[in-house]
């Protein structure tokens, strides 16, 4: 496991659980002139309260345990090693579980506001099935991003491809495939909270017709995040493409379409931001600023693909304009 993966797992698990605590303070605090004293702070089986005590008692060991829970198991995860069996599921099952409980701490007390007594108050359930559910949705999604990158076949790919930009016709007549697995960038993958934190906010007072319409979109949201979070950009003797969420197969370019390929540093923005693009500088799947490969196309817009490092995007580019030249000198490598 390289040190960028185990900042990534660090990041999305002590990330999280500083934002589970945030939320437990922050809405405790925003709906602190509306509870009663003593507040709720133990629910019974039955989903009630069975338990009261002080303001605080609620928020700091509430948020102490957020911290504990999720920052401790998305530690042992990160400590075990990303190529550790269940690593990843450790680190969504500790983010998973505090979203959980976070949703449980606010849930218990949106019934208890403008009540005089705290006692035989229930859990809002909408509270907490939104929360749980957006809990495990992004749990999921961190387990996913922080996954081992998928079969990499850089190193099967030939240096010289590095240092030959026109491309490597041995190299692509021997029917090479070399996939590049890439990741978006934390800002990014912290935007996917977004939508998720409005949801969990809107659906502490909104009707259940409104969450009917909320829930599927909030879900097509995250689904469009997801597809944008990670890819797999491929070349092999059909041509080139990308892999939206590792599954998605979108912008594919033949050998015969190619009339060149260029790599260079891109900023995001001057392709609009992240994720899958179009703008005058052409159709792109970008993950963030930094290294890419520009096909420019004899007939259309230019593609752009992002890549991990600019030693693979370099690598791309040679076996790629190598196909290329094979198609247009009428070569008769391997086709798939």
């Amino acid at each position: 496991m390289n040190r960028g993966d185990q900042k990534l797992g660090l990041w999305l698990g002590l990330g999280t659980a500083g934002f589970y605590a945030a939320a437990n303070i922050a809405g405790s605090l925003l709906f602190r002139d509306r509870l009663p004293d003593p507040l709720g702070i133990h629910w019974g089986p039955a989903g009630v309260v069975d338990g009261t005590g002080s303001f605080w008692l609620h928020v700091i060991p509430g948020s102490l345990a957020l911290l504990l829970v999720t920052g401790l198991l998305a530690g042992i995860a990160v400590a075990s090693g990303m190529q550790a069996p269940g690593s990843r599921w450790m680190l969504a099952g500790g983010i998973g579980l505090g979203g959980l409980l976070t949703s449980m701490l606010l849930a218990g007390l949106v019934d208890q506001m403008d009540r005089a007594h705290a006692m035989g108050a229930p859990m809002h359930l909408p509270t907490l099935a939104t929360g749980a559910v957006a809990g495990v949705l992004w749990a999921w999604a961190c387990g996913w991003l922080y996954g081992p990158p998928g079969p990499d076949a850089a190193a099967a790919v030939a240096p010289r491809l590095a240092t030959d930009r026109g491309g490597d016709a041995v190299a692509a007549a021997s029917g090479l495939t070399m996939t590049v697995t890439i990741r978006a960038g934390r800002a990014f993958s912290l935007l996917l909270l977004v939508p998720l934190a409005l949801l969990a906010v809107v659906a502490v007072a909104a009707p259940p017709h409104v969450l009917l319409i909320l829930i599927p979109a909030a879900l097509l949201v995250f689904g469009a995040f997801v597809v944008c979070l990670r890819g797999r950009v491929v070349v092999d003797p059909s041509g080139i493409r990308v892999y939206g969420g590792g599954f998605w197969r979108m912008l594919a370019t033949r050998p015969a379409e190619v009339r060149s390929v260029e790599v260079r540093d891109i900023n995001a923005m001057e392709y609009g931001g992240w994720g899958y693009r179009v703008s005058g500088h052409g159709v792109g799947f970008i993950t963030g600023s930094g290294p890419a490969l520009i096909v420019r196309r004899k007939i259309g817009m230019d593609i752009i693909y992002s890549v991990d490092t600019v030693e693979h995007a370099e690598q791309l580019a040679g076996l790629l304009g190598g196909y290329a030249r094979l198609e247009a000198s009428g070569g008769t490598g391997p086709r798939r």
